[in-house]
């Protein structure tokens, strides 16, 4: 099991919004389960210590209890309590946010939905992805584009993840299933060399 820690400084905003979320649907007796991943994964795993600029949603937790892809839109009352707690603590739209299920629809690293760790906000309940997904999400990231974008962060990331030879290897395996684009072995490799010499400094 992995202990999730306490949020650093640079970051409390976010997951001050994500409180706030929570009891304003606890307030309305409503609730609703939903799992992330990139930053804000990583700052409660307390792996990195920079800012994140959103909280990404990638599943939702179904009403069978199942772990299933998030859909396009937010429920009605959800988006509508987001854009609530936006305005009231000042954060920017699209601070809670779907769009990193989009580029998952060929499905998520398998296990991830096994080793997911719930924590409560109130009517809010937030799974975070564990450091396995995280290593392969963040891999498909790095090499989808090298070195443009924000490749810089996703490798900055995979190395504060301490991701090893035998690690990037099984999310490759991963990756290519939900991306068959030829060149995606090239910039693998390329992301698993700059990993490798990161590691060995």
């Amino acid at each position: 099991m992995i202990y999730y820690t306490a949020v650093t400084s640079s970051n409390e905003p976010l997951f001050r919004g994500l409180e706030a979320l929570g009891e304003l649907l606890a307030a309305r007796d409503q609730s609703y389960a939903c799992v992330v991943a990139g930053g804000a994964s990583l700052a409660a795993l307390g792996v990195i210590d920079r800012v994140t600029g959103d909280v990404d949603v990638m599943a939702v937790r179904d009403e069978n209890g199942a772990v299933v892809l998030a859909p396009a839109a937010f429920p009605r009352f959800v988006a509508v309590a987001i854009g609530e707690v936006a305005r009231e603590l000042n954060l920017p739209d699209g601070w809670m946010n779907t769009q990193m299920a989009a580029g998952l629809r060929a499905g998520m690293p398998p296990g991830l939905a096994e080793r997911v760790t719930w924590r409560k906000y109130g009517g809010l309940h937030i799974g975070f992805v564990d450091r396995r997904a995280l290593i392969a999400l963040k891999l498909e990231a790095a090499s989808d584009d090298p070195p443009h974008g924000r490749t810089d962060v996703h490798l900055g990331d995979l190395v504060s993840l301490v991701a090893t030879a035998d690690e990037l290897d099984e999310a490759a395996q991963w990756v290519n299933t939900v991306n068959v684009d030829p060149r995606r072995s090239e910039t693998i490799a390329w992301v698993k060399s700059h990993v490798a010499e990161s590691r060995s400094r």
